[in-house]
């Protein structure tokens, strides 16, 4: 599979920044970005109050609170991302935080366009969908990745310590599922059963249940069709998990979901 470097980049955070409230009126004011909000839509979205209640959206940020006089930080991340980790690193000179993950597109005839935007956080800590960065076109089978880094330093009691918050992600192309089967089969490798998966990710298996095959039927967009069966052993009373990219309807980011076959 071919890898494609897309976009590399880094900004410094200053300590202010500018919003756009409404097209064509700028607003000055004291904020940090905390996080990175993607979308495929190319609406003007900057200025928009961030709904933490919608988890439709996609987005990753981290935001630092002060609570009964401690100082707390928690990331909040929305989305169809996976394997993805958020990695903090603290020492006495620098916090540095790192959020990787990879996100499925189910992928378009015409290709995908993806876009970046900052999300910031204002000072009465509203977070808002702030300036647009490096958008990526996502064509064919190859993976695309973009790393974006922010920075900035501090003084407080007169000790100066820097700040570093990078996301690295990388996008992965996804053809459209059409059917997932679960194929049960003896030790004499007969079939027992066959199980349709498309809207179920959990079975009990057969007593005499030996080996399993997942079957997956996909759709390139130029209307090519791909059959890949992964095996399995049974290994007594160990739950068996297999990991399966769905592709929602009218969606373009696609569904990472588990399949949990139970002995």
């Amino acid at each position: 599979m071919k890898t494609k470097i897309i976009s590399v980049l880094w900004m410094l955070v200053l300590s202010g920044c500018t919003l756009a409230k409404a097209p064509e009126m700028l607003v000055k004011q004291e904020c940090e970005i905390i996080g990175i909000y993607i979308t495929t839509e190319s609406m003007l979205i900057q200025g928009t109050v961030l709904d933490t209640s919608d988890h439709t959206q996609t987005y990753a940020l981290i935001n630092k609170h002060e609570k009964n006089g401690a100082s707390y930080v928690e990331s909040i991340v929305s989305g169809k991302f996976y394997d993805s980790l958020m990695d903090v690193h603290v020492t006495d000179e620098m916090v540095r935080n790192t959020f990787t993950a990879k996100v499925p597109v189910l992928m378009q005839e015409s290709g995908v366009v993806i876009n970046h935007y900052e999300i910031i956080k204002t000072a009465d800590e509203t977070f808002v969908i702030g300036n647009a960065m490096n958008g990526i076109g996502l064509n064919g089978d190859g993976t695309a990745s973009v790393n974006f880094g922010f920075s900035k330093d501090s003084e407080i009691n007169g000790l100066k310590t820097s700040e570093s918050l990078s996301f690295d992600l990388e996008y992965v192309p996804i053809n459209r599922l059409l059917s997932l089967k679960l194929i049960e089969l003896n030790e004499d490798h007969t079939k027992l059963m066959e199980t349709d998966m498309m809207e179920t990710s959990e079975i009990n298996l057969q007593e005499t249940t030996q080996y399993m095959l997942v079957e997956e039927e996909r759709m390139t967009s130029d209307g090519t069709l791909i059959r890949d069966v992964t095996a399995y052993a049974r290994k007594q009373s160990e739950v068996i998990e297999h990991m399966i990219i769905r592709t929602p309807e009218s969606e373009v980011f696609a569904s990472p979901d588990t399949l949990r076959f139970i002995p």
